[in-house]
């Protein structure tokens, strides 16, 4: 099994999480060749599109890492550098339990790995919203407000 993740749009603080076979990556494949050879937002419909049948496992975790981080510097008067690595810490936690994960650019993970055709999917299933939303906001704000990691 292959897991991606993408910070996929991090005003919006989406944090895109897919697990997926040889044969459904095979696949993806064959789909941004099918929809220009890009997955880039212009692509995005016939993505989509042709995406959604695959059988992937998807979570979108909805994080706002970066607004609930600044917020809680401001409130607790501290650098919001220290609470975002205490906010990537828990994400660690949740997302590094089991090998090695292809990560997009902005994720801070112990696990990730570079950007290979498992990021590239999650990339397209959080920009096409393909998947379950699990909001983390209150947790991870209430993780750096109290100090847990």
């Amino acid at each position: 099994m292959h897991r991606g993740a993408a910070l996929v749009d991090w005003r919006r603080g989406v944090l895109a999480y897919v697990e997926a076979d040889d044969y459904a990556l095979e696949e993806f494949k064959k789909i941004v060749e099918l929809c220009g050879g890009l997955a880039e937002r212009r692509n995005l419909p016939c993505l989509t599109s042709l995406t959604s049948r695959l059988g992937i496992r998807s979570v979108l975790y909805i994080t706002d890492i970066y607004g609930i981080a600044n917020s809680a510097a401001f409130e607790k008067r501290i650098p919001r550098a220290t609470l975002l690595r205490k906010a990537w810490a828990y994400l660690n936690e949740l997302l590094c339990t089991s090998g090695v994960v292809e990560c997009g650019d902005e994720v801070q993970l112990s696990c990730c790995g570079g950007c290979g055709v498992a990021c590239q999917l999650a990339i397209v299933a959080g920009l096409a919203r393909l998947g379950i939303e699990v909001d983390l906001r209150e947790k991870l704000r209430e993780v750096l407000l109290r100090g847990e990691s």
